[in-house]
């Protein structure tokens, strides 16, 4: 059998489909059966966790690893990595000429499936199954009862979600303006809450609780300090971090930052967050947070030396371009030109980058952060011409990106869609009714299933 070259997503997609294989030994002929294949892990650590198996006669509890070959365990460093002293079952597509064992840091060997031997038809049928079928967990629990329903009916209840998502945002951060004990006539308490929420965009899904947790320990006094140079403003932020913590690294701004955050400490005192709180596993390079907290420090200077809240909210009153214009407001951030040549403490690029986000993620800060905050900001003031200057854009962004939540609920509700806001009303029908198995609240659901439903379209009114 040929042995194509199939990312570890793929194999995952095959092992959670028994329909593929049967009569699974392990590479010293015991056999396997499968009891619980444990839940799917994103981050650092085997790919399913608290699995349950059993071999020959024998009940095992704990985690699976999926490889494409067997040396990807020697390779990946496994054997070195305590995260996976919990792994009880191997499992490889490919095996080698010798079929090596595998032993984990305490020792243990690990019993190994190569899965390859026990295909139920060849790889490249199963290759056309999968990628013609999405995977179980983007299908909708309606789909495809939901077909017989009118596809006006599902675009305006999904124009009724965006609107109830823009309000969700706008109630998070009307409560964070309140813990901040500070007058709401000042832009002080503004620029405040623009700094924690655009620091939480920046985090994505892996580190976004972490950047939230940064952003909320720097002291509210650091944003009226203008005498704050922006290598000032990394150490705080990188100190904060606790990733100036143990460095190997002895080039100049390392051991600046780090001579800096100790001085800091001893003058005020100063609690840092754990390293290990990061997440960098299986992201890619341009996403590490080190390179966020860079940007994220060109934020706070911008804030305190410009005052990045108003300037946005000028943009809105001033100009037909908005996003031309945010797009050139964030690009222009200024950051140490040490982060345009590393990506982490004492790391090289391959390439130097002058930019450390890109269009979308602009794209999504002015969705998540921007358009509410100024939203909150207009109403909070009385602003009725801005709160429809910032409606009427929220409403007619052309989507530029899709992801794989609105992809999936685009081919399954058979709707087209070429607005962000509706794009906005997809994540949170998947978010806060799908997955929560909210059907009866769902007019889809109501529609379907309670026959005694009368549609009466509902007006989410910001208000």
């Amino acid at each position: 059998m040929e042995k194509q070259n199939l990312n570890e997503s793929f194999i995952c997609r095959i092992w959670e489909d028994p329909v593929y294989y049967n009569n699974l030994h392990t590479i010293n002929h015991e056999k396997v059966s499968i009891i619980d294949y444990g839940k799917k892990n994103t981050d650092a650590g085997a790919d399913y966790k608290n699995a349950k198996i059993k071999i020959n006669d024998n009940i095992f509890e704990g985690d699976i690893e999926i490889h494409r070959g067997l040396n990807d365990w020697n390779l990946h460093k496994h054997k070195k990595d305590r995260n996976y002293n919990k792994v009880i079952l191997n499992v490889c597509l490919w095996g080698s000429e010798r079929n090596e064992k595998i032993k984990s840091k305490d020792r243990n060997e690990i019993p190994t499936i190569i899965l390859s031997e026990f295909l139920t038809k060849p790889i490249s049928k199963i290759y056309k199954d999968i990628t013609e079928n999405p995977g179980d967990n983007f299908k909708l629990p309606c789909y495809p009862d939901n077909l017989d329903i009118g596809k006006e009916f599902k675009l305006e209840w999904i124009k009724q979600l965006s609107n109830e998502r823009l309000k969700y945002k706008m109630d998070r951060m009307r409560y964070k303006l309140t813990t901040y004990g500070l007058n709401v006539n000042k832009s002080l308490v503004w620029e405040r809450v623009l700094f924690d929420y655009t620091a939480e965009a920046l985090g994505y899904s892996k580190n976004k609780n972490q950047f939230l947790k940064l952003a909320s320990s720097i002291d509210t006094d650091i944003f009226t300090q203008k005498k704050l140079t922006l290598t000032d403003i990394d150490t705080i932020l990188f100190g904060k971090s606790g990733l100036l913590k143990e460095l190997r690294s002895s080039d100049e701004y390392t051991k600046k930052l780090t001579a800096r955050w100790k001085l800091f400490t001893l003058k005020k005192g100063s609690e840092a967050m754990d390293k290990s709180e990061w997440m960098f596993f299986r992201l890619r390079m341009v996403n590490f947070p080190t390179l966020r907290i860079a940007y994220l420090s060109g934020i706070l200077n911008e804030i305190i030396q410009e005052g990045l809240f108003k300037k946005l909210v000028t943009v809105f009153e001033n100009n037909k371009f908005v996003k031309e214009e945010i797009n050139k407001i964030f690009k222009k951030i200024k950051f140490s030109n040490y982060w345009i040549f590393y990506y982490n403490f004492g790391k090289k690029k391959k390439t130097k980058s002058d930019e450390l986000i890109g269009e979308m993620r602009i794209n999504d800060i002015l969705i998540n952060v921007i358009i509410p905050l100024i939203l909150l900001y207009a109403m909070t003031f009385k602003k009725s011409e801005l709160k429809s200057q910032v409606l009427n854009y929220y409403e007619s962004i052309k989507s530029n990106f899709d992801n794989e939540i609105t992809r999936v609920i685009k081919s399954e509700l058979d709707i087209k869609t070429k607005l962000e806001s509706e794009n906005q009303g997809m994540i949170h029908l998947y978010n806060y009714y799908c997955l929560k198995g909210r059907c009866k609240d769902c007019d889809i659901g109501k529609f379907l299933y309670h026959r005694d439903f009368v549609y009466e379209p509902l007006k989410i009114i910001i208000y």
